[in-house]
C-alpha cells in the first residue's frame, strides 16, 4: 500500500505526518528532532508502515534546514520530493478551503503528495553543491565589502572629507597604510612630517614619500573637519579599515 509522509520543517525539530493513496491518516502527526535521532525515530515509525519503495516523501523547500534530514533519508534510500511552498499553499487553498493565514501542515504536505504524485528530487552531485556553496559564499563577501567600503566612506566624509583629493582610492593599500596611523585631518595636522613620509605600504614596501606627506599635511590643515567627535570617527575608519583587510 502506497504511503505518503509530510515532513513540516522546523529549526529544531519536524512535524510528521503520514496518509493512504486515499488520503486517510495512517499516522497522526508527532514530531521528530532535527537530528540523527530524529532521523532514526523517523525511519523506525515509517518503515514499519510500508516497504521503501512504496513510500514518498515530501517536504517544504524553505531556509536550509531541511538539507541535512533530507540526505540522511535520502542515504537510507527514501523517495524524497523537495516542494515549492507555493505549490503547497495554492494546494491548501483549493483543494484543502484553507484561510490565506492558515500555515500548510505536515497533513497538507502529504495530501498534496497524494494528489501531485511529483517526482522524487535528486540533490546535485557533491562537487556541484560545494560550487554552489563557495559561489553563495563569495557573493557574500563581495556584497559586504561594499557595504563596508560605503561605510568607510561616510566616516571618511566627517573625519577627512578632503582625503580622496590626495589618495583616491580611500581602499587602496596607500590609503589603508595612512588612515590606520592618521585615520582623520586631526591625526594628520599633529603627524610629524618625517613620519608620515616614512610610513610604508604594499609589498614592494613603497614609501609615501615627502611630497605626497606634504600634501596630507596641507589639506589637513585647510580641512573642513575640526576635532569634534574626532576620537570615534578615528575608531570607527580603524574598525572597517581592519574588517575590510580580513575580506580580502
Amino acid at each position: 500500500m502506497p504511503l505518503y509522509v509530510g515532513l513540516d520543517i522546523g529549526k529544531k525539530s519536524h512535524m510528521v505526518c503520514a496518509v493512504s493513496e486515499q488520503e486517510e491518516t495512517v499516522l497522526h502527526p508527532f514530531s521528530v528532532e532535527n537530528s540523527l535521532s530524529g532521523v532514526e525515530l523517523f525511519t523506525a515509525k515509517i518503515k514499519a508502515l510500508a516497504p521503501l519503495d512504496q513510500i514518498l516523501v515530501g517536504m517544504e523547500a524553505t531556509g536550509h534546514y531541511w538539507q541535512c534530514f533530507f540526505i540522511q533519508l535520502q542515504t537510507l534510500g527514501f523517495s524524497i520530493c523537495l516542494i515549492n511552498p507555493c505549490q503547497t499553499n495554492h494546494f491548501a487553498k483549493t483543494n484543502l478551503k484553507r484561510a490565506k493565514t492558515d500555515k500548510v501542515d505536515a497533513s497538507t504536505i502529504a495530501k498534496f503528495l497524494v494528489k501531485s504524485k511529483p517526482a522524487p528530487t535528486k540533490l546535485p552531485e557533491e562537487l556541484t553543491m560545494v560550487q554552489k556553496e563557495l559561489t553563495r559564499l563569495r557573493a557574500s563577501l563581495v556584497k559586504n565589502r561594499s557595504a563596508l567600503h560605503n561605510q568607510l566612506l561616510g566616516v571618511l566624509d566627517k573625519a577627512f572629507p578632503e582625503f580622496v583629493q590626495i589618495i583616491k582610492d580611500p581602499t587602496s593599500e596607500k590609503a589603508f597604510t595612512v588612515l590606520q596611523r592618521y585615520p582623520s585631518a586631526t591625526a594628520l595636522r599633529k603627524a610629524k612630517l618625517g613620519k608620515l613620509h616614512n610610513l610604508t605600504y604594499g609589498k614592494k614596501r613603497h614609501k609615501i614619500g615627502p611630497a605626497l606627506a606634504s600634501a596630507l599635511k596641507k589639506q589637513a590643515k585647510q580641512s573642513l573637519a575640526t576635532h569634534y567627535a574626532h576620537t570615534a570617527y578615528e575608531i570607527e575608519i580603524r574598525f572597517y579599515y581592519s574588517a575590510d583587510k580580513n575580506h580580502k
